[in-house]
């Protein structure tokens, strides 16, 4: 019995895998691959998804996780980053 063909795939969650943690590439078999995908837990190949560059948060999202400025003042985030 040979061991069984395993497939690239690209975590965008932080998620346990027979292969180990994510988010990042890892190599599954098949039906664990497919599985992942199918949850949008993870997309086929050894590339993340087009605009994967915050972990996949909205920017409202990351404006709401990112703390105060240290001089006390909260600023606003937009596409562009964080403005006082």
């Amino acid at each position: 019995m040979s061991a069984p063909e395993l497939v690239p795939v690209f975590l965008t969650s932080a998620v346990r895998t027979s292969d180990g943690p994510g988010p990042g590439v890892k190599h599954l078999p098949p039906a664990e691959a497919n599985r992942l995908i199918s949850m949008r837990y993870a997309v086929g190949g050894d590339q993340p998804p087009r605009g994967y560059q915050d972990g996949g948060a909205s920017g409202q999202a990351v404006g709401l996780m990112m703390p105060n400025s240290p001089d006390g003042g909260g600023g606003t985030f937009s596409k562009d980053g964080l403005s006082n």
